[in-house]
C-alpha cells in the first residue's frame, strides 16, 4: 500500500480503525504476509456499515479449521458469520453458516485488496451523490431512478484496484443488487 493510500484509510476510518496488539495475540502468525501484519498491527481494521449489515473486527485474532483467521464478524450474526484470511491463499473470505453447513465464499485475493474495496465502497456509499451527473439514485414517481449508473461506477471504482469483483461473492452480488435497484 502506498503512503497515501494508508492515510486515506486513516483519515476516512479514524477513531473505527482496531489495530491488533502482537503481544496480545495468542495464536501463530504463520501465513501471514508483512503486508498482512502491517495492516494488522500498524493500520488496521475499520468497523464499517457495509453490504448486509455491521462489521466489526474481532478484540482479538482466532484460527479456525487449521487454517482460516478470523478478523471479522457481523453485529447480532456473531455465531454463523465471518470474514477470513485464509492463511495458505491469502485470500479473504467469509463463513456462513445456515442450518448446521458452513461454507467459505471468496471476497477479496488478500487482505490490501479486501481494506482497498471497503474504503471505495464507504466513500462511495457517504460521499457519491452525483444526481447531476448520474441523475438521481432512486428516482420520482415521474421519473424511474439511475440506480444502474452507480452501479456502474462502483464497479469501475472496483475494477481500478483490481479484478476480484469478478469472483467475488461479496462485491458482486453487491453490484447485482444495486444495478437491479434493490438496494
Amino acid at each position: 500500500m502506498t503512503t497515501q493510500e494508508i492515510e486515506l484509510i486513516k483519515n476516512q476510518f479514524s477513531d473505527r480503525l482496531h489495530v491488533y496488539d502482537k503481544n496480545k495475540v495468542k495464536i501463530s502468525l504463520f501465513g501471514l504476509t508483512d503486508t498482512d501484519r502491517k495492516i494488522l498491527f500498524e493500520i488496521g481494521l475499520p468497523k464499517f456499515q457495509g453490504y448486509g449489515g455491521v462489521y466489526v473486527p474481532m478484540d482479538n485474532l482466532i484460527l479456525e479449521d487449521g487454517k482460516y483467521m478470523k478478523i471479522y464478524t457481523r453485529e447480532g450474526q456473531e455465531d454463523t458469520y465471518g470474514r477470513y484470511i485464509n492463511v495458505y491463499s491469502h485470500e479473504v473470505v467469509f463463513k456462513n453458516t445456515i442450518g448446521g453447513n458452513t461454507n467459505y465464499f471468496f471476497a477479496n485475493k488478500d487482505l490490501e485488496s479486501y481494506l482497498k474495496y471497503v474504503q471505495i465502497f464507504e466513500d462511495f456509499r457517504l460521499n457519491v451523490k452525483i444526481p447531476e451527473k448520474l441523475g438521481s439514485y432512486w428516482g420520482t414517481l415521474e421519473e424511474d431512478g439511475n440506480h444502474e449508473q452507480y452501479a456502474a461506477e462502483l464497479k469501475r471504482r472496483f475494477l481500478q484496484v483490481n479484478n476480484d469483483l469478478e469472483r467475488s461473492h461479496v462485491w458482486a452480488p453487491l453490484i447485482e443488487e444495486m444495478d437491479l435497484g434493490v438496494i
